[in-house]
């Protein structure tokens, strides 16, 4: 509710903005880019180390996630106003699209009473999805280079939102100790984080433009995306995989609850991000 109203609040400013701009306007374009950028959103590795014990049997675990950097393509849209020969404003919106590859590794060794120990691993890669839309408003300086380029600084504000969803697989473990037998058993436990989270985030960018004619001109720039961070719970998804020695145990619910409580996904709103685009003059 707060995000929808904070994203309507600045929609509305937004519009005002640009209806007294575009009574002033000494010269208006429409804009249209192409970008790619960089993973600065999600973090390089996830590592957690666990160790418990039983009257029959010491166990170590650990899990590991890596995510891949991948090269982040999108687009973009906005009309551009220039109030000034030096001075303008804008009003962006655009969609990224962030594929995802996570690599996923755990390892489980015990220890038995007498002495005896074991180990076991399991990988695993992991595609998953997350998209990113934005709406903004930025103030341009714009320093002319000849008669023909200018180099353009620009700043602002915009809403961001994030929306889709990062699988991960884990390894656990559980024990069970009856009147004539010691049970181990280990698992893989899918999880998912469903991310539906909007952020405010700054922006601070440089553009090169270059006139191609009276109607058009060429654009090439760069711009990077600040903000707060997002946390969202991991949660259990769909069946376990046992590999266990016995096959006859339960997962523990209620301690697999536990322990996922304290693990979320935790991202950044960061974006570094390089565009090459076209503006026309109307």
């Amino acid at each position: 509710m707060k995000s929808t109203l904070k994203f309507l609040l600045l929609l509305l400013l937004m519009a005002l903005l640009a209806t007294q701009t575009v009574l002033s306007a000494k010269e208006q374009h429409l804009l249209f880019r192409g970008l790619i950028g960089m993973n600065l959103t999600l973090p390089g590795a996830d590592l957690n180390q666990e160790s418990w014990a039983v009257d029959f049997i010491s166990l170590s675990l650990v899990n590991q996630s890596e995510f891949k950097n991948i090269i982040i393509p999108g687009f973009e849209l906005g009309l551009l106003t220039w109030i000034s020969p030096s001075w303008g404003v804008s009003l962006q919106t655009g969609l990224a699209s962030l594929p995802l590859r996570m690599n996923n590794y755990f390892q489980l060794d015990w220890q038995w009473f007498d002495g005896d120990t074991g180990s076991r691993q399991r990988s695993g890669m992991i595609s998953s999805y997350l998209g990113r839309f934005w709406l903004e408003g930025l103030i341009h300086k714009r320093f002319f280079i000849g008669f023909s380029s200018a180099l353009v600084l620009n700043a602002g504000l915009g809403l961001h939102y994030f929306s889709g969803s990062i699988d991960r697989k884990i390894g656990w473990a559980d024990t069970l100790e009856t009147e004539t037998h010691y049970h181990v058993d280990w698992f893989q436990v899918p999880l998912r984080a469903k991310i539906s989270k909007t952020s405010l985030c700054g922006k601070v960018g440089v553009d090169f433009e270059h006139r191609l004619s009276r109607s058009f001109c060429l654009q090439v720039g760069a711009g990077y995306w600040f903000g707060g961070r997002v946390s969202v719970p991991w949660e259990k998804q769909g069946p376990s995989l046992l590999y266990g020695f016995e096959g006859n145990l339960m997962l523990d619910s209620t301690s697999l609850s536990n322990n996922l409580n304290q693990a979320n996904l935790t991202f950044s709103s960061d974006y570094l991000r390089w565009h090459l685009g076209l503006l026309i003059r109307l």
